[in-house]
């Protein structure tokens, strides 16, 4: 673990490898969310593409884009990836991961309320109260991206040679427009923990009120709907718990380890690696579970079968012919 977690050339390739892997999926998901959504999931669909369109991007971010790579021995984290080689200041990249992750947590708090504003909402004060929390959540997003832009060391030249120095392998990707950001700050991690803290309370909150709501619905609704409502929920449960293992654990466990044991540089890029998959596997999941999307998969791959055994069956005819 130590060689590929800690060696810059290894890691941005396994990163690479991953956004090659993943775009194939992130587009296929996207086209069957926008077309092969039935009109009895129409509540859900804005919901659903705009949790995908984030979780998405924040996988293309880590694992092509930006590519942030640890090294605690500095201690620095620096962008690998595509941006090193635009124009952009050293702010950009920190902001934009930052932007990211907490709008991929703002749409699954978003599914989760949309779901019960529907359900049970609709006509009673929530209607206004869930703007004013959308407001609250988008501040909240806003205002954590203006420290880590005041905080970046503007002096990179004297980052550059310590990171040189404690990691040689990082040369390979120098140039002029390498970012650097440093990890000193204690300040960081306790931000990242509060914010997680924030939104994690708010998707627990929205999920218990949820069930609590539904249990009582049982009693007035028919049987048809509760089963029906409980299916689609139960998927979207099902769905969110990717984000919730493949982001919320390992970032909770990075932030932990940043606080009490700096020296761990592979469980910070183990959870960068994590958080450039966690999108893709969101996706498989959701075409899994949502059964519009199961029966459309099923017919592609039922048709490709066909097409290969009538090719292979054409192929030996036209062998026997000569």
């Amino acid at each position: 673990m130590t060689n590929f977690l800690t060696s810059p050339i290894v890691y941005s390739f396994i990163c690479y490898t991953i956004g090659c892997f993943s775009l194939p999926i992130h587009l296929f998901g996207g086209y069957c969310i926008l077309f092969q959504t039935p009109s009895s999931m129409k509540s859900v669909k804005f919901a659903l593409l705009n949790l995908h369109f984030w979780s998405c991007s924040t996988d293309l971010l880590f694992s092509v884009i930006l590519q942030p790579f640890t090294c605690f021995s500095a201690p620095i984290s620096v962008s690998l990836g595509l941006l090193r080689f635009l124009i952009v200041g050293p702010n950009f990249g920190v902001c934009l991961m930052m932007t990211s992750l907490s709008l991929v947590a703002v749409s699954t708090i978003f599914i989760f309320e949309n779901r019960f504003y529907i359900l049970f909402m609709q006509q009673t004060w929530w209607r206004h109260f869930r703007f004013l929390l959308l407001l609250f959540n988008c501040g909240v997003v806003i205002s954590n991206l203006i420290p880590p832009w005041l905080e970046i060391v503007k002096d990179q030249d004297s980052i550059r040679e310590i990171a040189f120095q404690k990691t040689s392998e990082l040369v390979t990707f120098d140039n002029p427009k390498l970012i650097f950001a440093t990890l000193e700050n204690f300040w960081i991690s306790m931000r990242g923990l509060a914010l997680l803290l924030v939104f994690f309370s708010q998707t627990v909150t929205l999920v218990i009120l949820t069930h609590v709501f539904m249990k009582n619905a049982v009693k007035t609704s028919s049987a048809e709907f509760h089963k029906t409502q409980k299916t689609l929920l139960r998927a979207i449960y099902l769905q969110i718990s990717i984000s919730f293992c493949l982001i919320f654990i390992p970032e909770l466990a990075a932030i932990v380890v940043r606080l009490f044991a700096n020296s761990i540089q592979e469980a910070a890029n183990l959870t960068n690696l994590f958080l450039s998959i966690h999108g893709a596997s969101g996706t498989i999941v959701m075409l899994y579970l949502y059964r519009p999307y199961r029966t459309f998969c099923r017919k592609l791959l039922n048709y490709a079968i066909c097409c290969r055994k009538n090719n292979k069956q054409g192929f030996l005819k036209h062998k026997n012919l000569h």
